[in-house]
């Protein structure tokens, strides 16, 4: 391959996203992880699905149906001649569900053994990475062509790094570094800190034209300076 490809196992990267919010909630949260995944887990088990999600998932069934896990959960009108979730209709995820459950029940078991707040959110954090939840992700990844083994996930860290910030207008805004789009915001309010954004309007149309041509000049320095990619890319083997 010249460039990973668009969607599928082969584009992914070891899932972070888990162990950021339990690391995140350990260290500088207040509240159980049952507690936090408790609206997550209510959604999962089922809610009135927007419209706007739903139409999304139709639009993209095609690419849906290449993958059978996915396509079991996102189109439950399979061979119908809309096969996504109508707006409306209730939208259950049985899998997510087990797994959120899965990881308060880690949570839950820690601290009955007497472990604190902080250790048993960690608990649940091993049971993604190191237990049944991580082989099951990395079996199911490579059946479906990916490359993440067990010991990928094992072996991934959350990596605590310091924000950078600006000020606007007397306010502090902190954003993650050059990994992320972070620093164009802090850009775009630096160059916005010149102009009197509230004497125009809000949204008016000097407003937007001001905002838009701010987001250009800090998207292009991002670019061609920062070398942070753009968020979309429709054909790789451009950049």
């Amino acid at each position: 391959m010249n460039y990973p490809p668009e969607y599928g196992p082969l584009s992914a990267v070891t899932p972070g996203t888990p162990g950021g919010l339990m690391t995140m909630l350990a260290e500088y949260g207040r509240l159980s992880l049952k507690d936090v995944l408790a609206p997550a887990m209510e959604m999962a088990q089922g809610y009135p699905i927007e419209a706007q999600t739903a139409n999304a998932i139709e639009r993209y069934k095609a690419q849906i149906k290449e993958w059978p896990y996915s396509k079991s959960v996102f189109l439950p009108h399979l061979g119908e001649q809309r096969e996504a979730p109508m707006a409306g209709e209730v939208f259950r995820q049985a899998d997510l569900l087990e797994t959120l459950r899965k990881l308060t029940e880690a949570e839950q078991q820690a601290l009955k053994s007497g472990k604190n707040r902080k250790e048993a959110i960690y608990a649940a954090y091993d049971r993604f990475y190191k237990g049944d939840l991580g082989k099951e992700y990395a079996r199911g990844c490579r059946e479906q062509g990916g490359l993440i083994t067990a010991e990928d996930l094992a072996n991934w860290k959350v990596k605590v790094e310091e924000p950078l910030m600006t000020n606007y207008k007397g306010i502090d805004v902190y954003k993650l570094s050059q990994w992320t789009q972070g620093p164009m915001m802090l850009q775009a309010l630096n160059i916005l800190e010149n102009f009197d954004l509230k004497g125009m309007g809000y949204n008016s149309a000097r407003y937007i034209h001001t905002v838009y041509q701010a987001m250009n000049l800090a998207f292009a320095d991002a670019t061609f300076i920062m070398a942070i990619p753009p968020l979309h890319r429709k054909n790789p083997s451009r950049d």
